[in-house]
């Protein structure tokens, strides 16, 4: 892989990685806890009428004490038990690519650094990083 490949699988691994410690700072230690166990962290919900946000579990662990409807939609969407799935379905996508840039022809390379690029557009790579 070209230096210019390693700097794009080195951006993507920083913000990945800056993304799930944001995700998990986020947790109490009830819910880090039950992740070593291998249990997944709780979804958040909405508790309508009070602008709210608790864990969507029995705890109901208050979250957010108070938020306006558009910005709870936004919150909600964004847990951090989605967030971490979406990094670790990143990770797996850049395990494929990077192996498809090793093994692959040299069209199926091309569509690899290709996605790779779209995938880091994703995490606010920009024409500086390039």
């Amino acid at each position: 892989m070209t230096a210019r490949g390693e700097d794009i699988l080195a951006y993507l691994e920083s913000a990945i990685t800056a993304r799930e410690e944001a995700a998990l700072g986020t947790l109490d230690r009830v819910a880090r806890a039950a992740m070593r166990k291998g249990d997944q962290p709780p979804k958040w919900t909405s508790v309508p009428g009070t602008g709210e946000i608790r864990d969507a579990d029995e705890t109901a662990t208050l979250r957010v004490k108070f938020a306006w409807a558009d910005e709870i939609r936004h919150i909600v969407a964004n847990d951090p038990a989605s967030v971490l799935r979406r990094c670790a379905a990143d990770r797996k996508l850049i395990e494929v690519l990077t192996s498809i840039l090793k093994n692959g022809d040299k069209l199926e390379r091309s569509v690899a650094r290709f996605s790779l690029k779209l995938l880091a557009e994703g995490y606010g790579w920009t024409e500086g990083e390039r």
